[in-house]
């Protein structure tokens, strides 16, 4: 397989490019490129299809002015590796399959390009505590979102913001939970000694 030119990933929807990789996996395979699906040890022809999406949805959010996404992608600066680009077959050897229809591509630092060692398969949950607008909290070196933090510690996550407004990090997420109606009760012992590091 030849590398593919800025011009191929401009002609995506129009699927003219020469490279099969970048053509629809439903478009007829001529004589001699056989070799590039032979390769691919996918049985599922839509499970193939959906990791494919995932992969041509990536090219088009950093590539194509007019995709809806590209201001937060291409525009930022966010590219793919030469790797990806010019081959699906490397993408689906680096990433496997899509796990599932809730699994998407997702960049382990989101300022940090589409390449191997930053990309995983991620549901939206985990996609939306990976968020560069997401805030960390760390104590006794576990570093999670506040989301996370306030389902370990058994209280809403509102309740862990205000707390946030007026105390410490270490603070808010040792203060005791007050049950409605049972003032000064404390969150439960296991959670206490985690949160302190005695767990």
């Amino acid at each position: 397989m030849g590398t593919c030119s800025t011009e191929c990933l401009v002609a995506l929807n129009d699927q003219t490019c020469p490279q099969p990789a970048l053509r629809s996996v439903e478009q007829p395979v001529a004589a001699g490129e056989g070799v590039f699906l032979s390769r691919v040890k996918i049985a599922n022809r839509q499970e193939r299809r959906a990791t494919w999406q995932v992969w041509y949805d990536m090219l088009s959010r950093c590539f194509k002015t007019g995709n809806h996404s590209y201001h937060n992608y291409g525009k930022r600066g966010i590219t793919v590796c030469d790797r990806w680009v010019n081959s699906f077959e490397a993408f689906l050897q680096d990433m496997g399959k899509r796990p599932s229809p809730a699994h998407s591509i997702d960049r382990i630092d989101n300022d940090g390009n589409y390449e191997p060692d930053n990309c995983r398969w991620a549901t939206l949950d985990e996609q939306a505590r990976n968020n560069r607008r997401n805030n960390l909290l760390t104590l006794n070196g576990k570093t999670m979102c506040i989301t996370d933090w306030a389902a370990f510690i058994g209280i809403d996550r509102t309740t862990l913001r205000d707390r946030l407004k007026t105390h410490s990090v270490e603070d808010a997420l040792r203060m005791p939970r007050r049950l409605r109606g049972q003032r000064g009760k404390g969150i439960s012992q296991k959670v206490a000694s985690e949160v302190k590091g005695n767990g």
